[in-house]
């Protein structure tokens, strides 16, 4: 049997926020009147939705300064906090991800990705005092796919494998769109010697990382099938 891989820590964070893309709106015509209303988005939301696009083609740097500037018009949006602290971890700087976190929970103390992230990024510190803010904030969200997420996160860097398999599968069951979740339960799986169920899975992974970005490399996905199937 091929070894298993390490786990990729580095990757943990997912790059995709889930962020509402704002549109224009198409004519309406209310019942009966033969009048059409033409309605267009905001300046506000129209950044916001440039912001998103440059960050789903990957352009990131272009995304953090479109983000800057949305938080220099509206300094407690929520949506351009929480994006800069993400691309602020993408690049290794965990400090600057921290003070972006940190105004949006002052903000929104009860804002689940902020806090699930913020979990993580202490997590070294801190273990055992993240599980246990995940687990009380899961007892008032149990389906919140972004707790579940970071849950199997802190069971995986301490090698709880079975652990990291369940809160995986419960952050995929939460969004089964979400190439991270299921790049994470695939290496859960693959730990735990499932490696047919691991290899169906880094394949849907790359699927969807052709949708939306992943915090993973996809040639990492394929040195690992290439193992697999040897």
């Amino acid at each position: 049997m091929s070894r298993r891989p390490a786990f990729p820590s580095r990757f943990l964070l997912p790059l995709c926020l889930g962020l509402l893309c704002a549109s224009a709106s198409p004519a309406q015509t209310p019942p009966g009147n033969g009048i059409r209303i033409s309605t267009a988005p905001s300046p506000a939301a129209t950044q916001l939705a440039r912001a998103q696009l440059l960050l789903r083609d990957g352009q990131f740097d272009d995304a953090f300064r479109q983000y800057q500037q949305i938080l220099a018009e509206q300094p407690r949006q929520r949506d351009a906090l929480l994006a800069l602290a993400v691309l602020r971890q993408h690049s290794g700087d965990s400090r600057q991800a921290a003070h972006f976190l940190e105004r949006l929970l002052t903000e929104q103390p009860d804002d689940l990705e902020a806090l699930a992230r913020q979990v993580l990024l202490q997590a070294d510190s801190d273990p055992e005092g993240g599980e246990a803010r995940l687990r009380l904030a899961l007892q008032a969200a149990p389906h919140a796919a972004a707790l579940h997420f970071a849950l199997g996160c802190l069971h995986a860097r301490q090698r709880r494998w079975h652990e990291a398999r369940a809160a995986f599968q419960a952050a995929h069951a939460g969004d089964s769109q979400n190439p991270d979740y299921l790049y994470n339960l695939a290496i859960s799986l693959d730990q735990l010697h499932r490696p047919q169920e691991a290899a169906s899975l880094y394949r849907q992974a790359l699927h969807l990382a052709a949708l939306r970005p992943a915090g993973f490399h996809t040639s990492e996905i394929g040195r690992r099938l290439a193992e697999l199937q040897q």
